[in-house]
C-alpha cells in the first residue's frame, strides 16, 4: 500500500504542476484541459485520503466502526472457559413445543407486513433503524413506530399467553421474552 500511496502522491504533484502551467498561460482554449486536470487532482486526493485513513473520505465513521460489527466476537477470541459456558447454555435451551410454535406463528401473523419486516430486521437481525429504513424504503421514524407498534402487539399477546397458561385461578403468569426485557410500558396504557 505504501508503494501505491507514493505513486498516487507523485501523480498528484505532476497533475498540479501541469495545471499550474496551463493556468499561468491564461489561454481560453486550455480551460477544458484545466477542468479535467482539476477533476483528476480531486480524484487523486480522494484516493490518497482513502488509503491513508482506511475508509471512505468524508464520512465520520468507517464501516468497521458500526455498532453491529462491534458486538460480534469471533469464536477464537473467547477463552476456553467462556466457550464451554456458551456451549453448556446452548445445550440447556429447550426447543419450543409444537403448541408454542403455533402460538408464535399466530403472534407474528397478527403484525402488519410493515411491522413484521421492521421488527424482524431491527430486533431479529440487529440492523439499525437507519439501515432498516433504507431497506424498507421509508423514513427512520416510520421504522421506529413500526417496531414500537409491533412490540406493543407482541406484549399484549404475551400477556394473553400468560393468562392462558395461568391455570384455574385466572392469575396470569409473568412471561417475558428476551426482546422485551428492560422495556417498561407507560402507566396510562392498558394492555387488554
Amino acid at each position: 500500500m505504501k508503494q501505491f500511496l507514493a505513486e498516487y502522491r507523485t501523480s498528484l504533484t505532476q497533475v498540479q504542476k501541469i495545471r499550474a502551467r496551463l493556468t499561468a498561460k491564461g489561454r481560453t482554449k486550455d480551460e477544458a484541459d484545466i477542468k479535467t486536470l482539476k477533476r483528476m487532482e480531486n480524484d487523486l486526493r480522494w484516493v490518497i485520503s482513502w488509503i491513508e485513513h482506511g475508509r471512505e473520505p468524508g464520512h465520520r465513521r468507517g464501516m468497521e466502526n458500526r455498532s453491529t460489527t462491534q458486538r460480534e466476537v469471533l469464536w477464537d477470541q473467547l477463552s476456553e472457559k467462556r466457550q464451554r459456558e456458551i456451549e453448556w447454555m446452548e445445550s440447556q435451551r429447550k426447543a419450543p413445543s409444537s403448541q408454542e410454535n403455533v402460538w408464535l406463528e399466530h403472534m407474528l401473523q397478527s403484525l402488519s407486513k410493515s411491522e413484521y419486516e421492521a421488527f424482524v430486521a431491527v430486533r431479529g437481525e440487529g440492523l439499525s433503524f437507519g439501515q432498516t429504513a433504507s431497506l424498507l424504503q421509508c423514513s427512520k421514524s416510520s421504522v421506529q413506530s413500526y417496531v414500537q407498534r409491533a412490540e406493543e402487539k407482541l406484549r399484549r399477546h404475551l400477556c394473553e399467553y400468560g393468562r392462558d397458561r395461568s391455570g384455574s385461578n385466572g392469575t396470569p403468569t409473568r412471561v417475558i421474552h428476551p426482546v422485551f426485557q428492560g422495556k417498561k410500558r407507560s402507566p396510562g396504557k392498558k394492555l387488554s
